[in-house]
């Protein structure tokens, strides 16, 4: 808001210096002062005078005021009149060797005297309005060019498109150095009882080299800024202090920015650079709840394009009353957001506290961080070394945070899709899903660690990572999953049997890994499961792995479709393998104690249940390789696997119809082995 105001300011005397530079200086004043009214703003001065090549001008001002209407579908017939005013004031303006030339007008310098103002206001029939009023002191520009105002015809139907002729102008100023000592700025906003207002005070402000609409360099040295919201009702006031060390940013374009108004350059998809860099040293918050510090921020290479929405006739509609279809204004709002990309923005060396009784607490972070955004996808969002001390609440610290790697769906048939929007009584969700499902994402979570903050114990993990992409939207063609480290008080799990044989067992907290990666290959149309593993620290380990055929892109572009899944899906492998890491022995101990047998008791008992339960396969073979490994297994409870291996792929439906109609044929058909300790 500063940046803006500033600039604001810097256009409307910059708007203002051609008049002054004319060989008669006289005539160059008057020029300038016609130029204005032509505008159909107002223009005056007290008095003028010239010495040598010195221009003198006392008591300028210059203001201007309109009134139009917006629809307002609560006032009486349908529209609201909204008042607009501004005005530039300078006791004295000082100007050497102004002159005139074929295109506007030039100064070696101008000078303002202290206490030049500038004052805005934007007023509504029945709401509190905006207020601005602006101090300037120690304001000289150096070797500056401007060109003639151009006339702006009245136009009822084109409030806001018809202005567009003054932006491609203004643009077109030009000087090698602007500076000002010392900005002050009061906004205030509402009414009584529901005000804002805010007062902000910029010190040494300078700008370098604007040409060809590109500013080169611009900064300030310390920013002061007090905001208050006056409460409602029994509600406090709210008081807000910020402080900034000192501002910096280059390669600021103007002309870039006027891509985004012009009708002209619509249709164009390159990116222009807005701003190359721009950063903000010795940000400071302060309040009576919260406080914030940020050692450094700010961004680099903003780019914005042309968009394909003309948003001057847009606004134009909105000012004259047509009520925009649904999907106009959802695409406009899309594109906008779309004509801008960010290389990279960035927040370093936070700290923030709070005091809210009866909680308080602090924290920081050592970086919040924006990586390559654009209408194309996200390169990264992360938050690192984040470290909160929640008093009463516990403690929270998290190495970092990260989601990237993200590609947006193509736009075309979101815009095809959003622009019938106002025709589609209740859209298709899976068409939903197809068209805005990006292509893919990666999210990572890695030290996090929660203390204090339940009776229960401590949380931790390690690292989550997670890797998706398609091919075939909304169904992901690849897949990748990681916990590790993952640390859970057993007195947090709901199931109270759980925690009662983990902890017979010795086990306080669950430690729990898990990998799981799996791709559908579109040329076989398999679902391979490359592997997955769950392990639970002191229990044991899970591993599987699979290739399934048949997965057709119809059915993953359908994934509702469950019978053209059924009729379609075959297993051409499979292996799944159990590891024993303590778990084994601490079952048999735990059921051995429940019924009151031993251990080796046990153990034969359970050999005999699986001996009944497999004779529902009624297989010898398969029956006594069942048993032989699982006798092997309790002697020496290491590992214990299953693998199928079909000769020829085996499909799901035949698999279901044979373990109801003929369960002996299933082990030979699909090639199983069980083994124990391999």
């Amino acid at each position: 808001m500063k940046k803006i105001i500033v600039s604001s300011f810097c256009l409307l005397v910059a708007g203002a210096q051609p008049g002054f530079a004319q060989d008669a200086g006289q005539e160059a004043l008057d020029d300038w002062l016609q130029s204005y009214r032509d505008l159909g703003a107002t223009a005056s001065y007290e008095t003028v005078h010239t010495s040598g090549d010195t221009l003198t001008v006392k008591g300028l001002e210059v203001s201007y005021s309109t009134t139009f209407t917006m629809p307002d579908s609560d006032a009486e017939d349908g529209d609201q009149t909204v008042s607009l005013s501004m005005s530039w004031k300078s006791p004295e303006l000082t100007a050497q060797n102004l002159r005139a030339n074929a295109g506007g007008y030039a100064a070696d310098s101008l000078t303002l005297s202290n206490g030049s103002t500038i004052a805005a206001a934007l007023d509504t029939e029945d709401e509190g309005g905006l207020k601005v009023n602006g101090t300037i002191d120690g304001y000289v520009v150096t070797d500056g060019r401007w060109p003639r105002l151009p006339r702006i015809a009245e136009d009822p139907e084109r409030p806001f498109s018809r202005w567009l002729p003054l932006m491609q102008t203004v643009v077109q100023i030009s000087y090698k150095e602007e500076r000002a000592e010392q900005i002050s700025f009061d906004i205030s906003a509402g009414e009584a009882g529901d005000e804002f207002t805010m007062t902000t005070l910029i010190e040494d402000y300078a700008a370098l080299d604007m040409s060809n609409g590109r500013l080169a360099e611009y900064g300030t040295g310390k920013i002061s800024q007090e905001t208050k919201v006056s409460g409602e009702g029994d509600d406090e006031d709210f008081t807000q202090t910020t402080t900034m060390a000192s501002s910096r940013t280059t390669g600021l374009d103007f002309g870039a920015m006027l891509a985004l108004f012009d009708p002209q350059m619509r249709g164009s998809e390159e990116y222009r650079t807005l701003i190359e860099t721009s950063s903000v040293n010795g940000y400071r918050e302060k309040s009576d709840f919260y406080s914030l510090i940020v050692d450094r921020s700010g961004y680099e290479d903003v780019a914005v394009r042309a968009p394909r929405t003309d948003l001057l006739a847009f606004l134009d509609t909105l000012a004259t009353g047509e009520e925009p279809e649904v999907s106009a204004l959802v695409l406009s709002v899309i594109d906008i957001y779309r004509s801008f990309a960010v290389g990279r923005m960035f927040a370093d060396g936070l700290s923030v506290g709070y005091d809210m009784p009866p909680e308080a607490g602090s924290g920081q972070v050592g970086q919040i961080l924006l990586e390559d955004l654009s209408a194309d996808g996200l390169g990264e969002f992360s938050i690192s070394s984040v470290s909160f001390d929640l008093g009463s609440e516990g403690a929270f610290d998290l190495g970092r945070f990260f989601i990237g790697d993200i590609e947006f769906p193509p736009f075309d048939p979101v815009e095809t899709f959003l622009s019938d929007l106002d025709n589609l009584d209740d859209p298709d969700p899976l068409v939903v899903a197809r068209l805005f499902t990006p292509r893919s994402v990666v999210m990572e979570l890695a030290g996090l660690s929660v203390t204090g903050a339940m009776p229960q114990g401590d949380i931790s993990l390690g690292r989550y990572f997670m890797e998706l992409e398609t091919t075939v939207p909304p169904m992901p063609t690849f897949v990748e999953i990681a916990t590790e480290g993952l640390a859970i008080p057993i007195a947090a799990l709901d199931d109270d049997e759980a925690i009662a044989a983990f902890r017979a067992a010795g086990i306080d907290t669950l430690r729990l890994d898990e990998k799981i990666r799996l791709r559908w290959d579109a040329s076989t149309e398999d679902l391979i499961v490359e592997n997955i593993v769950v392990e639970l620290g002191d229990v044991g380990k899970v591993r599987a792995s699979a290739r399934f055929g048949g997965l057709t892109r119809l059915v993953m572009e359908n994934p509702t479709s469950y019978q053209a899944l059924i009729a379609t899906l075959n297993v051409k492998d499979f292996e799944l393998e159990l590891i024993n890491e303590g778990g084994f022995e601490t079952a048999i101990a735990l059921m051995a104690e429940d019924a009151d047998v031993s251990e080796n008791l046990m153990a034969e008992l359970l050999l005999e249940q699986l001996r009944q339960a497999l004779t529902v396969v009624d297989n010898d073979a398969f029956t006594d390789m069942v048993l032989s490994a699982a006798e092997t297994f309790f002697d020496e409870p290491r590992n214990l696997s299953l693998t199928i291996s079909p000769d020829t792929p085996v499909a799901v439906s035949q698999i279901a119809a044979g373990a109801m109609t003929a369960p002996q044929m299933l082990p030979d058909l699909l090639g199983a082995t069980v083994e124990a300790n391999r």
